[in-house]
């Protein structure tokens, strides 16, 4: 297998790898020589590390280059204990990511002490190139604790919270607002009743660039369903 890869083109490789997983890319063709070396650690790759096991996680940590990283999807709930060892790891680790990953997806299901340092940790180095993020715990601390000169696309999960506290409509309007760039915004979470308040809707985006936006809420309902949906009947909403 070696001489007959000797001669296909970078591209031609490039290709042939879309077809595999990160694991079995390194599996397969990391050390069988000089040349392969360099194109495996050239080929951009979009990590998702929910359906991943321990062992295959840590060998794809022992061969990745930081630089390869475009999209990286976090999650503890497969492997509870990653966010501890990917802090700890002595050679590389994903608080090293290169500035050319510009779309994160944040996912958590077991909050302790190394998680949101962690986040923080990465997102302070990435938050000035991040065009894509997608944040389904339920802190919204991260988003306005930093600014995002950049991001276009926000997907908020989860929740409403900032120090475990609901946030409320005019404290998502100030974050909202600093998001000069943001065009597609999609909420789906629970939280106080004026999160669903139309008319403050209506008047943020019109403040804003947001052109695409998707709602989803969960609440205990105690009002009138008619009069949530009232003020969604506006031309404004009518023409969306």
């Amino acid at each position: 297998m070696n001489s007959s890869f000797e001669s296909l083109s970078t591209q031609l490789l490039f290709e042939f790898f879309d077809y595999l997983s990160p694991f079995d890319l390194f599996r397969i063709f990391i050390n069988l020589n000089s040349r392969l070396n360099v194109i495996v650690h050239s080929y951009p790759l979009r990590l998702d590390f929910r359906p991943i096991c321990r062992s295959k996680f840590d060998f794809i940590d022992r061969y990745l280059q930081p630089k390869q990283v475009i999209s990286l999807i976090l999650c503890d709930e497969r492997v509870p204990d990653r966010s501890v060892a990917l802090i700890e790891a002595e050679t590389i680790t994903f608080i090293d990511l290169s500035l050319s990953v510009s779309s994160l997806s944040i996912r958590s299901y077991d909050v302790n002490d190394y998680y949101p340092n962690y986040i923080n940790e990465i997102l302070s180095r990435q938050a000035k190139v991040l065009t894509h993020l997608k944040n389904d715990s339920k802190d919204l601390q991260h988003l306005i604790d930093f600014r995002f000169p950049a991001l276009k696309y926000l997907i908020i999960g989860g929740g409403c919270y900032y120090d475990g506290i609901q946030v409320s409509f005019a404290c998502l309007e100030r974050c909202l607002i600093k998001l000069s760039q943001l065009t597609n915004f999609t909420c789906q979470a629970s939280g106080p009743w004026n999160l669903i308040d139309g008319n403050r809707w209506e008047q943020l985006l019109l403040k804003t660039r947001i052109v695409q936006f998707n709602f989803k809420f969960k609440f205990n309902l105690t009002l009138e369903i008619s009069s949530i949906l009232e003020p969604f009947r506006s031309s404004f909403w009518l023409e969306q």
